[in-house]
Parts: structure tokens; sequence; C-alpha cells
């Protein structure tokens, strides 16, 4: 635990960033055929509609490099991608620059 505490300084800047390239590198990566244990607030607690549902299946379809399947899944599946790669590009360069070593 100390070595957490001593380096939180330079960990927790890179949360976000690295945060957003799991999130992604997880949904490219999963199968979409498959219907595996769902992380869906909405379904844990008895919801049948979910707005997301199926934004993480579009991903990986799109990933695939499987358009139609991609936007049947979900629409806003392909246009969420490059949001997000935006964003882990925007709190990495930010978190490099704002909090470089001396």
């Amino acid at each position: 635990m100390s070595w957490l505490k001593k380096h939180y300084r330079l960990i927790s800047p890179h949360f976000e960033w690295i945060a957003w390239v799991m999130g992604i590198t997880l949904m490219a990566a999963m199968n979409p055929e498959i219907q595996q244990t769902s992380f869906c607030l909405f379904e844990w607690i008895g919801v049948s509609w979910c707005p997301g549902h199926g934004l993480g299946h579009s991903i990986a379809y799109l990933f695939r490099g499987e358009w139609a399947l991609a936007f049947q899944a979900h629409p806003l599946g392909p246009p969420a991608v490059p949001l997000l790669l935006y964003r882990a590009v925007k709190s990495g360069y930010i978190a490099f620059n704002k909090y470089q070593l001396n």
C-alpha cells in the first residue's frame, strides 16, 4: 500500500486515458456473436429496455469491419468510437504534458 501512496501523483493523472483505451480494446476484442454476462445497470435492476443495449456489440462488429452489423446492433456505435478515441488521446495528451517528470 505504501507503494501506491508514494506513486499516486504519477499514476492518478493517467487513469482516465488508460480506462478509455482499455474499454475500447475490450469491446473491440469481444466476440459479438456470443451473449456474455452483461454489465448493464438497467438489466441488473430488471428494466428490459436499455438505451445502450448493443453498443458493445456494435463496436466489436465495427472493429471487425462489419459496418452493416455494427449499425444494426446499435446505430450510435460507429460514431461513438471516434469520440471515445478522441477523449482517450486528449486526456492522455493532457496527462503527459501537465504532469511530466522533472
